[in-house]
């Protein structure tokens, strides 16, 4: 078996344990109060959302790993940042600033077992998010991602081994857009598919509005006894690339999607391909 065949087997056996074998953590149930993001709901205990004088907080790494923001926790001060959107939180005050104004809270960020917890409302809709609460589950919708002015839904990716076919779906606005971007952004330079017969399709990655309707699709092909990928196929411009990521044995999602795994924005399709 070559080198590139047993890396990828090994990839895929890795992905179907993280997406079928939870942490225990991650399988613990909290009845108390459900966090829903982009329509997955979310682990309780992987997000461990609490109410605290009738506002829902959230750890802040969820904010980090769920909606897309960049956050730190440094000197005392809670950073988060999105686009041009930068908001500062310091624990116990209830006044943040919003790209350097004031903004008063109603609630305040604290510390709680070494977590910092942030008020999930504020920090959401300032960032674009659309935020409800009824019946005990706290809804949060990020901003829609659309490719060409259609709002995708999400990406069907099957991944090709030999016999082996594994089939997943990855929802989640800036999970998809993390995805598309990855692809985008690993086209190097125009190719052609000079010789058929020594190219096998390895991966495809099919980005499909809510009617299930491809929008844009790219297929993913390997050189025979080559370890990592070497075309890119853009089908819906019908345009080939090269393959430009300078580490060819870092799948695209191994480490940039690590968090879809963990709070089940990316599943399993027990069968059933990618839309044709």
């Amino acid at each position: 078996m070559s080198k590139r065949r047993c890396a990828l087997l090994l990839a895929v056996l890795c992905l179907s344990f993280s997406l079928f074998h939870r942490s225990p953590h991650a399988r613990a149930a909290n009845t108390a109060l459900t966090l829903t993001v982009d329509g997955v709901k979310l682990s309780s205990t992987a997000a461990a959302p609490e109410v605290m004088d009738g506002h829902t907080m959230v750890p802040l790494r969820v904010v980090g790993e769920t909606i897309g923001a960049n956050v730190s926790w440094a000197n005392g001060v809670v950073t988060i940042t999105q686009g041009e959107t930068k908001v500062v939180l310091t624990p116990g005050q209830k006044v943040a600033e919003v790209n350097g104004k004031a903004v008063s809270l109603e609630t305040s960020a604290y510390v709680k077992g070494g977590r910092v917890m942030v008020p999930l409302r504020f920090v959401g809709e300032t960032l674009g998010c659309d935020v409800g609460f009824a019946g005990g589950t706290v809804t949060v919708n990020t901003p829609p991602f659309a490719i060409g002015g259609a709002a995708i839904a999400l990406v069907k990716n099957e991944i090709r081994f030999d016999d082996i076919i594994l089939n997943t779906e990855l929802r989640g606005n800036p999970f998809i857009k993390t995805m598309y971007d990855l692809l985008e952004s690993n086209k190097g330079d125009s190719a052609v598919m000079s010789d058929p017969l020594t190219y096998a399709m390895s991966d495809i990655y099919d980005f499909v509005d809510e009617r299930g309707t491809s929008v844009q699709r790219y297929e993913l092909y390997v050189e025979s006894f080559s370890i990592g990928y070497s075309l890119i196929h853009d089908v819906t411009a019908d345009q080939w690339f090269t393959y430009a990521d300078a580490n060819p044995t870092k799948w695209l999602w191994l480490e940039e999607l690590k968090h879809a795994d963990v709070y089940g924005f990316r599943t399993v399709v027990p069968k059933g391909g990618v839309t044709s």
